[in-house]
């Protein structure tokens, strides 16, 4: 009796561990969530959105449009104003002559305004009463008001040199160069994200091919099991096919945990880590197009971000170095002045003689200063000179190493396309060399030794296949990402 309900509580086990299990995997509706597809443009975004170098270089660059911004705010209306009551008691010499105590009461109202050519225009309007009464004194101090209009130009520094337009194309010279800085490092980090991306698909492949080979050898030792009922094959051949079925676990093993050290790698760069069955949604890139080794040269010069960086400074510093030279000139400046005056008793009567013009107040000046050594000013324009011939030499430098970087990613594309097609002919030879010789142990002439051993080349094969294939499309990104094509060929080009 018990045996009848061994069979019945065990089918009824499984039945409830299979529900649980289908539970598990297919949630209630309205709870599922789809899987997110990870393709290349989504793990670039990814990585460009989550780089703190980038951030960093954006912030720079916002902090370099505002130079040109902060410089013309210099040309604001500047409204000044001010009063002021001063009670003088202090004791006197002669107080019947001087009086006791004087009272004296300022205003004053000035509109400032500066222009690109160096003008300094100021519109002042100046209100003074003094009370210092005396018993002695015909004339009583009184109440003044002043309303003028003063100009100052250099004539030397902005007017002839015009340091301002030197300042102004040096600030978007440095917009320019930050600019070409945040696509070069944007260049950079879809190169990085892009080699990790292949990584997982390379370990995908291998988990794959692994997984192939553990089906094929554990069919392959059932096969056996079978036979060596009747006697059509020995021992050596099952243990054979056993050990084989252990290699192949060994090596699924071995290639889930590169798989899980490539993730760890690709999630790194991303920010977030991705599971196997988003990965295993991945397409690969489009094959980039290959050009002469000249043409990729001249890309190179036109294309890189490092290479217009540096050129944009070099024009920055050729500007600087011109604004050096023109802040440093000696100051020769023309000072005019022209205003009304008013004079009396009361404010009333102030503005009375100010509203007639009939008492103006006229001015006229130059001023000049200029070091007698001149050796701060020497300084100053030579250091711009080294600045200059630096980014000058950096320049050359970068172009010297962009040359070996395409050089060298032009001949590997060469390279890795021939081993690719090499590696194809290799897994197609071995697949027919372990057709042969199948056909042949299908018919006893040859043992489970050899078929075991040629089925593992045909697994080795399409491992260096996978590699090669790997590796030949990351030759294609190396060399877009050294003529700086990269964004432009996988469509990410955007305006920072």
């Amino acid at each position: 009796m018990f045996k009848d309900w061994i069979p019945a509580c065990a089918g009824m086990t499984t039945y409830l561990i299979l529900l649980v299990f289908l539970f598990s995997i297919h949630p209630l509706r309205g709870e599922e969530s789809p899987v997110e597809v990870w393709d290349l443009r989504t793990v670039a975004d990814r990585a460009l959105a989550h780089s703190p170098e980038l951030k960093a270089a954006l912030t720079e660059l916002q902090i370099s449009r505002l130079e040109e911004p902060l410089f013309l705010s210099e040309l604001d209306t500047q409204l000044e104003s001010g009063y002021q009551r001063t009670d003088d008691q202090s004791p006197r010499a002669a107080p019947l002559f001087e009086g006791t105590r004087s009272q004296l009461e300022t205003f004053h109202v000035d509109l400032a305004q500066k222009t690109l050519i160096g003008t300094e225009a100021r519109l002042a309007w100046a209100n003074e009463s003094l009370d210092n009464r005396s018993q002695f004194r015909v004339l009583d101090p009184s109440a003044g008001s002043i309303l003028s209009l003063q100009i100052k130009q250099n004539l030397l520094r902005y007017l002839w040199g015009r340091p301002d337009v030197s300042r102004r194309k040096r600030y978007r010279s440095n917009v320019t160069a930050q600019i070409e800085k945040v696509r070069h490092l944007s260049t950079e980090l879809v190169a990085n994200a892009t080699r990790a991306y292949l990584e997982v698909q390379f370990a995908l492949q291998r988990v794959h091919i692994a997984g192939e080979g553990l089906a094929i050898a554990e069919k392959l030792l059932q096969s056996n099991n079978e036979k060596i009922k009747f006697g059509l094959v020995e021992e050596s051949d099952v243990a054979q096919s056993l050990a084989s079925v252990e290699a192949e676990k060994t090596e699924i093993l071995v290639a889930q945990s590169f798989l899980k050290s490539k993730q760890n790698a690709l999630a790194e760069i991303i920010g977030e880590s991705i599971s196997v069955s988003s990965a295993t949604s991945m397409t690969l890139p489009v094959p980039l197009p290959l050009s002469s080794l000249d043409s990729s040269l001249q890309e190179a010069l036109i294309n890189r971000g490092d290479i217009k960086s540096l050129e944009a400074s070099v024009q920055a510093a050729e500007w600087a170095a011109r604004s050096e030279v023109l802040e440093t000139l000696p100051q020769l400046s023309l000072n005019a002045s022209y205003g009304m005056a008013g004079l009396d008793y009361t404010y009333n009567g102030a503005w009375d003689d100010l509203g007639g013009f009939d008492h103006p107040v006229k001015s006229i000046g130059f001023q000049f200063i200029s070091p007698l050594g001149y050796r701060k000013e020497k300084l100053l324009r030579k250091n711009k000179k080294l600045e200059l011939e630096y980014i000058r030499q950096n320049l050359e430098r970068t172009k010297l190493m962009v040359d070996r970087e395409v050089r060298d990613a032009w001949e590997n594309v060469q390279m890795n396309r021939l081993r690719l097609t090499a590696r194809e002919n290799l897994v197609s030879l071995h697949r027919k060399k372990f057709i042969a010789e199948r056909d042949n142990f299908r018919r006893g002439r040859s043992t489970t030794d050899i078929l075991v051993r040629f089925q593992q080349e045909i697994h080795q094969a399409e491992l260096l296949l996978a590699r090669a294939q790997a590796d030949q499309q990351m030759a294609e990104i190396d060399l877009a990402r050294a003529t700086g094509t990269l964004l432009s060929e996988l469509d990410m080009e955007k305006n920072p």
